[in-house]
């Protein structure tokens, strides 16, 4: 059931995932934020290459016609950043464990200057140059929040990222010009807590910190809804 809406008219959230997911793993998410009031768009990135996840937004923001706020989580931080420097709609910017470069660097350099524990995924790319998960690692170190069907099915369905995503440098980032937030998932072991707050206290965002994993967003949806809602609540009211 819907309820009545307190946010601008055509308000609307566009969420956007990170590697090995899909934009499924909003599911849990994007039904309540309808129902209070906004209108939701999940990006479905193909991963390819940082040009090609870009375009992949921009045609998602071609379907809205209203006041914008984006979601990114891990890599898709740094998309969210470059695409809302495209768009005068875009009122604010929700970060979910998410690697965002500053000027001139990429989500490599990032990921280069982080220290993680053993357990975190070796990210060895294949012969196409596609860097894949296993149902271990999905297990230990993705999603161990999760329960076990859903390893077995996160591994079947995975969407492997491109070298060539890594790769992608931006000039400048919309976070030094508008307000965001940072979602950190102290047991992410793709981005450790401690390279999260240093990105978030960088970009002057409004923190929350949790004991959430990688895949927060499935594991534990009513923690990532509730920060996205306080922040469309400040931002497309």
């Amino acid at each position: 059931m819907e309820m009545e809406s307190c946010f601008a008219e055509k308000a609307t959230v566009v969420l956007v995932h990170g590697p090995w997911l899909d934009a499924g793993m909003w599911n849990s998410v994007i039904l309540p934020l309808r129902q209070h009031g906004l209108q939701v768009f999940a990006a479905q990135l193909p991963l390819t290459s940082f040009e090609d996840d870009l375009a992949a937004i921009e045609r998602t923001l071609d379907m809205t016609d209203g006041p914008l706020m984006l979601v990114g989580h891990s890599y898709s931080g740094a998309l969210i950043a470059n695409a809302a420097l495209r768009s005068n709609a875009i009122q604010a910017l929700v970060f979910i464990s998410a690697i965002t470069p500053d000027g001139d660097e990429t989500v490599a350099d990032v990921l280069r200057q982080d220290i993680l524990p053993e357990e975190s995924p070796r990210m060895m790319a294949d012969r196409h140059g596609f860097i894949w998960m296993s149902e271990s690692e999905f297990s230990t170190t993705l999603a161990p929040n999760a329960a076990a069907h859903q390893w077995a099915l996160m591994t079947a369905k995975q969407k492997p990222i491109s070298v060539k995503c890594l790769n992608g440098r931006i000039p400048n980032s919309a976070w030094q010009l508008l307000p965001s937030s940072y979602l950190i998932a102290e047991h992410d072991h793709v981005l450790s807590a401690k390279t999260q707050r240093l990105l978030a206290q960088r970009m002057n965002a409004h923190i929350y910190a949790h004991p959430l994993d990688y895949a927060a967003a499935m594991t534990e949806p009513e923690v990532v809804l509730d920060v996205i809602l306080e922040a469309a609540h400040d931002h497309l009211a």
